[in-house]
């Protein structure tokens, strides 16, 4: 496994742990940028050693290299000479370093992808740990209003449960009972009221017929009072 997928597979476990038991985000996202950190600069020094190696083989391939063209040049000195003994020595020195020079190249063709591959790693990985940190803040207050949201749901859920539309007993039914019960009491007052005026005024309505009749009835007792009344007896003569 590469350092980025040893690194991030640990980061990923540790953020749905936080999520997960949330016991206190805050603390555990500085813990994984502090883990993150820590990654980075562990890919930076192995980044660092196998870019040294990679010098190494590198300075190693060319000095094969040359001391291959120093026996070279050496052997045509010796055949110049006459010396086919010495020419022969030089070759095969030369082809020692020509084989060591080949095994360095095969060598840095080997760790050439794989250096690349450790320094493209390092540049993501970089580039995660640079927007957490300035994504930090904004992640926190998601989370928290995400928290706040779920509290919310969950106490709209418990105040749902405890109260029932159906239930003749609940709060809700008994404050309509209630207010249906002061409605028809006020009405019944008005109607009360109203039937109580009305009252009145046929009681005063029929006050005053009775007055006109007895008024009425006394005129008649005068006018028949006078009308029985005995005549005058005339005088003798």
């Amino acid at each position: 496994m590469s350092v980025l997928n040893r690194i991030t597979t640990l980061i990923r476990a540790n953020i749905n742990d936080a999520l997960d038991r949330a016991e206190n985000p805050e603390v555990m996202l500085d813990q994984i940028l502090r883990d993150m950190y820590d990654g980075i600069r562990e890919a930076r020094e192995q980044v660092v050693e196998a870019v040294a190696q990679q010098k190494l083989v590198q300075r190693d391939l060319e000095q094969a290299r040359e001391l291959a063209e120093k026996w070279r040049r050496n052997a045509e000195l010796a055949v110049a000479q006459g010396d086919d003994a010495l020419a022969r020595e030089c070759l095969v020195r030369k082809r020692d370093y020509e084989t060591n020079a080949q095994a360095q190249e095969r060598m840095l063709a080997a760790q050439e992808p794989i250096i690349n591959k450790l320094k493209s790693e390092l540049a993501l990985l970089e580039s995660r740990y640079a927007e957490l940190r300035s994504n930090r803040d904004s992640l926190l207050a998601r989370y928290r209003a995400a928290r706040a949201q779920e509290h919310i749901q969950r106490t709209t859920e418990q105040a749902l449960g405890s109260v029932s539309v159906y239930d003749p007993s609940s709060q809700i039914e008994r404050m309509e009972r209630r207010i249906r019960e002061k409605e028809a009491q006020v009405a019944a007052r008005g109607e009360m009221l109203a039937a109580s005026a009305e009252s009145r005024l046929e009681a005063l309505e029929r006050g005053e017929t009775d007055l006109e009749i007895e008024a009425e009835l006394l005129s008649l007792k005068a006018a028949a009072g006078k009308a029985q009344l005995p005549s005058a007896e005339a005088p003798e003569s």
